[in-house]
């Protein structure tokens, strides 16, 4: 687990989540799962 609450961390991961959604064709899969990490990451999830 690692903790969001440090800049370097959470921007870590908003790049990983990055890499991973433009591996998604869908256009539509690819917008819901980018609403639902821009939901999750403040929250530290």
């Amino acid at each position: 687990d690692r903790s969001l609450k440090q800049a370097e961390q959470f921007e870590q991961v908003a790049q990983t989540m990055v890499k991973l959604l433009n591996r998604l064709e869908d256009s539509n899969q690819r917008t819901y799962y980018i609403r639902y990490c821009a939901e999750i990451l403040p929250k530290g999830m």
